[in-house]
């Protein structure tokens, strides 16, 4: 079955002979598109509450721990890459360098924890249950030591390490 298309002067084009053609679908939408514009529309609270309820006493509940720990080591990774360009900014290489080393070290140290998330997981979705907590022990561990490298904390001051909540 062939779709007819409608020739339609939504929009303004440099010559008047240009004319664009829309199937009735596109037409739709646009239509959609341009009264969500003129009237844009919340969504209801019960929408946004069920989008942002967390059940924890599901297996749903457990990415929020390690969400919440991979965030973290987000935070000190990308304020040390922000130290290192004000070191740069500053003109002090020799701090520069170093710094871009720990964040090599910690990008190198989250493909790590990335991949005990993963075996944590696959164990759950197993049912072994001892070598999950195995997995989670060692992420913890290892999460730990990522951010209480001496070598990292020398570039941070109390106040910040206060303000990433590490100490």
């Amino acid at each position: 079955m062939r779709e007819t298309k409608t020739i339609v002067g939504l929009y303004d084009t440099d010559s008047e002979d240009e004319e664009i053609l829309f199937s009735k679908e596109m037409l739709n939408r646009l239509r959609k598109r341009e009264a969500s514009m003129k009237n844009p529309q919340l969504p209801s609270s019960s929408a946004v509450t069920e989008a942002i309820t967390v059940d924890t006493n599901s297996e749903k509940s457990a990415p929020v721990y390690f969400g919440s720990r991979m965030a973290e080591f987000n935070n000190m990774l990308r304020l040390l890459e922000r130290k290192r360009e004000e070191s740069i900014w500053d003109e002090k290489y020799a701090q520069a360098s170093a710094i871009d080393e720990s964040v090599k070290d910690l990008k190198a140290r989250e493909a790590g924890l990335r991949e005990l998330i993963i075996e944590r997981e696959d164990a759950l979705k197993r049912k072994d249950l001892i070598v999950a907590q195995r997995s989670k022990d060692r992420f913890d561990k290892n999460m730990s030591d990522s951010l209480h490298l001496p070598t990292i904390r020398g570039f941070l001051s109390d106040e910040e390490l206060k303000r990433l909540k590490i100490e």
